[in-house]
């Protein structure tokens, strides 16, 4: 279990509830033993219960110590604490009547708490120690003075005591045991989300590392491709092949000057803060310079008065943007898309709208993402990309189908992590 339980996060909270437990055990036994001697009368030897007493409260302030002062805490302690918690509360039930105490049952919860969080081997190794001192005590067991002064019958009192044990039992694993366990199991989420996100990160890292290979291999066929559309342009003098070539000379120069940019944003420390507005429109008119056959509606749903933050947002939210832009004008052309946009103290919303033809489904898992696409000259990659951006930002992207028909795109992305404050 522990390979899938970062013990650095769960060892401080078992510790916590470890210490309660055993100062609960330390109060309840003390008040045990307290009515055994005055209303039982019987004789204890109170001497060595009062010394095992005192090093199980020396026990338990040595943990709330070790808690105060945040030090580092290994499995090996947590299996060492519960070792003693296992002999010293045997020791007790010796010297309280052995394996006839009816809070003898106690002995279970140490291994509980072992076997929920510790190695098997640990468990293992207090299993059989827990086995031991029970045995030890059973066949060994300290004679206790008869005393013909006792006014109520022992075993209606034993009888009583295994039924308080029972409970009190349950209630350590109600208020203890199941409380670790639901945090074993949203640690074990974030640890099966973590694994999920470096997929991604590696997943990620190697498209970065072929756009980065291929955006340097592009610039000797784009280079090559230039010159001979020079050629093809001294040759032929015809109007419509000279339109066409330069055409082509357009469309080469905007590759080559988007891969020069791309270098250049990649160097860049951060994007120049703007606020809200600005920076969106900004995008917006950089995408219509490489879509000029698009066309798009901006719309603010703000509510009045809501002051525009100042957003100095990675240049990667733009390429989100852009990504999803495209798709919009690609699933209808010919028709606008519909860009709404709202911001408040917490999120920046945006919803991009068309009016293609799709169905209702919520955004695929982006491991699944890549290499699959909708449309006949996709790579899927750009599906992948703009999940990557968005989660990264903490934010979140949903595809929902609107009731006319047409697809909706939702960002949603917090402001703490797209604002930067102006220095005065």
């Amino acid at each position: 279990m522990n390979d899938l339980l970062p013990a650095t996060s769960v060892t401080p909270l078992l510790l916590r509830d470890l210490s309660r437990m055993r100062l609960a055990f330390f109060c309840g036994q003390t008040l045990v033993l307290l009515f055994a001697e005055f209303y039982l009368y019987l004789q204890l030897p109170w001497p060595s219960l009062l010394l095992t007493l005192i090093l199980l409260a020396t026990l338990h302030l040595h943990t709330v110590k070790r808690l105060r002062d945040q030090a580092s805490i290994s499995d090996q302690e947590i299996f060492l604490q519960l070792l003693a918690d296992g002999l010293l509360a045997s020791m007790v039930f010796y010297q309280s009547g052995g394996a006839s105490n009816p809070f003898v049952s106690y002995l279970l919860l140490p291994i509980c708490f072992s076997a929920l969080l510790l190695d098997w081997r640990q468990t293992a190794v207090l299993v059989a120690s827990s086995a031991l001192l029970y045995t030890f005590i059973l066949l060994f067991p300290m004679e206790l003075p008869p005393d013909s002064h006792t006014p109520i019958n022992l075993i209606n009192v034993h009888i009583w005591g295994m039924w308080l044990n029972f409970l009190l039992i349950s209630l350590f694993l109600l208020l203890f045991i199941s409380r670790l366990a639901g945090t074993l199991r949203q640690q074990q989420a974030l640890l099966h989300g973590a694994r999920e996100q470096g997929l991604r990160d590696a997943r990620l890292l190697a498209l970065a590392s072929e756009a980065a290979g291929l955006a340097h291999e592009l610039g000797t066929p784009l280079g090559s491709l230039q010159l001979l559309v020079d050629e093809l342009a001294a040759r032929h003098e015809d109007d419509d092949t000279r339109a066409d070539l330069q055409l082509m000379t357009r469309q080469l120069q905007l590759c080559r000057h988007n891969l020069q940019a791309m270098v250049q944003r990649s160097q860049q420390d951060s994007s120049v803060a703007l606020p809200c507005d600005q920076w969106l429109q900004q995008t917006l008119s950089r995408w219509q310079l490489m879509r000029p056959d698009a066309r798009f509606a901006l719309h603010n749903d703000s509510a009045p008065g809501i002051p525009l933050p100042v957003l100095s947002p990675p240049n990667t939210l733009a390429l989100a943007l852009l990504n999803v832009l495209n798709n919009a004008a690609d699933a209808a052309p010919g028709q606008a898309v519909q860009v709404h946009w709202q911001v408040d103290h917490e999120q920046l919303r945006l919803r991009i709208c068309d009016r293609g033809i799709t169905t209702a489904r919520r955004l695929p898992h982006p491991a699944a993402a890549v290499g699959h696409s909708d449309k006949p000259h996709g790579l899927g990659i750009g599906l992948f990309l703009t999940l990557t951006i968005i989660e990264q930002l903490g934010g979140e992207l949903l595809l929902e189908a609107l009731p006319e028909g047409g697809t909706c795109c939702m960002l949603r992305c917090p402001i703490a992590s797209l604002h930067k404050e102006i220095p005065a």
